[in-house]
């Protein structure tokens, strides 16, 4: 059931990226198309969760990875909403799977 969830969640995420490359390439990005690996590495480094090993995670690694991409969803839509920097914007997302992993520790 939480695979299940988890690859809804994913889908979500990957539309989301898709936006977001789109919104890298008109700002001048090009490399934009790497975004979809940099999210996936900066949750799965964050967390020490090896690549390829999503199939094989507990139902809390899988709800923490979730999380992490609802994390990444909200803050790209809600900073390209407000038109910042690609830059930037790749930033404010890396600071808040940072906090959420502080979060995670206590």
């Amino acid at each position: 059931m939480e695979r299940n969830n988890s690859i809804q969640i994913r889908k979500i995420e990957t539309d989301v990226i898709k936006n977001f490359v789109n919104y890298a390439k008109m700002n001048g990005s090009r490399n934009a198309n790497m975004y979809f690996v940099n999210f996936t590495k900066l949750v799965y480094s964050t967390f020490n969760i090896k690549s390829g090993e999503r199939d094989f995670c507990t139902p809390e690694e899988l709800s923490i990875i979730s999380t992490s991409e609802m994390i990444i969803n909200k803050e790209l839509k809600a900073s390209m909403a407000k038109n910042m920097f690609y830059k930037d914007i790749y930033q404010r997302v890396k600071k808040r799977i940072k906090e959420f992993s502080i979060l995670m520790k206590k």
